[in-house]
């Protein structure tokens, strides 16, 4: 789609290609060829261009000429008149209606029909009544098929009632519903111990069955009739669903010879909108649509057959050369969600990976890397490496290392201990006089355990002198 743009010319690079952006604002941007400025550009100025925009990007087409300035009006002729002064005349509406004027025009909230009104001011036609809003050009869809119910009909004229009820049902609701009625008509009693009503061994049920397999002739007869006559113009999923129904037993020659003669024409139409297909996918190359590319790639009119090799390199290629450190974080993010359903996704390479990616553009690899496993490898060191925490404002304090020491570091060593222990019984140290039996008992084990013993006494507060002593 064309439009008229204001850039500003911001560089220019080694190859003569210049880097412009839109004038007062920081997107969009984009290059342009320098064989369509002006001899005298220079960086800083600002040039009205005409571009194609699309999902490709703004390609510059044309640069336009700048505005010069209005040549000096012509002089004007100013009439003088008479100059007599002439007192104005004021004319006070009729508010009073007649009610014979508000009965000829009732208002019932809606507008007038008809363009018996007054025209717009400036010559504008109104819109149109036919509803059509305009818009830009898009690609007419494929007519759907709608057949007519002429063999339906006439095949229901030949039932009897009850069974016309049946065909009816399945008709419009599916075989699935009659089966589930009959499931559903069943009484728990005991006809239902021997089978319940809609079994397999159910009368009623082979009725529905033989009641089925003719109505599906009669209406495949009905759409392929129809189809017959629009093979060229119908909608290809509809054309597709005539031939892939047609029934493993036709009743008459007539039904085999339409049925010939719909996958004859369904085999020319793939044929023909393959060819198309592949002609559109190299216009698309030719022009560095890229992204489109890829998403026409997605759809061949021949399910499962693949892309030409020509055509795969090409767009390889193509792709490949747009996927670099100077492509914005929009196209690569089109362009991944569009490769990820291509047929070149597990050979796709871009050209270079942003040294520093934005992480919308890795949430964008990590959902479609199983899909393009190639290019995950590419960001392989960016995906695996943590994401970055803010450092708090107010860092903690560090704690002194003596502080931070746990008490149970000042505890004596085992070794320490045992050396302690394991002094000879020649101490200095002597057993008090008034030492009991059990004190004495306890000192002597303590010593074989090797562990130190404290004092019985040395936890006891003594009585101070001269206090009161007890007779005993």
């Amino acid at each position: 789609m064309s439009q008229r743009l204001e850039v500003m010319l911001t560089s220019r690079r080694p190859d003569g290609t210049w880097t412009w952006r839109a004038a007062g604002a920081r997107q969009p941007k984009g290059v342009l060829e320098d064989g369509l400025l002006p001899a005298d550009a220079a960086v800083g100025d600002v040039l009205r261009v005409e571009a194609d925009v699309s999902v490709d990007g703004i390609a510059v087409r044309q640069v336009l000429p700048t505005k010069t300035e209005r040549p000096p009006s012509s002089p004007r002729l100013e009439h003088l008149g008479s100059k007599r002064f002439t007192e104005g005349v004021t004319m006070a509406p009729n508010l009073a209606r007649k009610a014979s004027d508000r009965t000829e025009s009732p208002r019932d909230g809606r507008r007038r029909k008809g363009g018996g009104g007054r025209p717009r001011e400036g010559g504008r036609p109104g819109r149109d009544s036919s509803g059509h809003r305009g818009g830009r050009d898009r690609p007419p869809r494929a007519p759907r098929l709608r057949p007519d119910n002429n063999h339906r009909d006439a095949w229901l004229e030949t039932l009897s009632s009850d069974e016309r009820a049946i065909a009816e049902r399945l008709a419009n609701e599916g075989i699935r519903a009659v089966r589930q009625a009959l499931q559903s008509e069943g009484e728990p009693g005991e006809g239902q111990e021997a089978g319940r009503a809609g079994d397999a061994g159910d009368p009623r049920l082979a009725v529905v069955e033989k009641l089925f397999s003719a109505y599906r002739v009669v209406d495949w007869r009905d759409r392929a009739e129809a189809a017959r006559k629009v093979t060229d113009e119908v909608d290809l999923r509809d054309l597709r669903s005539v031939v892939a129904g047609i029934p493993a037993k036709c009743p008459d020659d007539e039904a085999r010879s339409l049925a010939d003669e719909l996958r004859g024409k369904l085999a020319a139409r793939v044929d023909r909108e393959h060819s198309a297909w592949i002609a559109d996918l190299g216009s698309l190359l030719r022009k560095g649509r890229m992204v489109t590319a890829l998403r026409v790639s997605q759809r061949p009119p021949k399910a499962g057959t693949p892309l030409p090799e020509s055509l795969a390199g090409s767009l390889q290629e193509g792709v490949k050369s747009q996927l670099n450190t100077g492509a914005e974080d929009d196209l690569w993010v089109r362009m991944l969600e569009a490769a990820a359903q291509s047929p070149i996704r597990l050979v796709l390479v871009a050209q270079e990976v942003p040294p520093e990616p934005s992480e919308r553009l890795l949430r964008t690899v990590r959902r479609f890397g199983e899909r393009l496993p190639a290019l995950r490898t590419q960001f392989g060191e960016h995906l695996d490496a943590p994401p970055k925490v803010a450092e708090p404002e107010s860092a903690a304090e560090p704690v002194p290392e003596e502080a931070a020491e746990p008490e149970s570091a000042a505890e004596p060593r085992p070794e320490e201990v045992a050396e302690e222990t394991a002094e000879p019984e020649s101490s200095e140290a002597q057993p008090l006089e008034d030492t009991t039996a059990e004190t004495v008992e306890a000192s002597e084990a303590s010593e074989a355990s090797g562990q130190p013993v404290q004092d019985a006494d040395a936890g006891e507060e003594l009585p101070e002198p001269g206090g009161e002593v007890e007779d005993v």
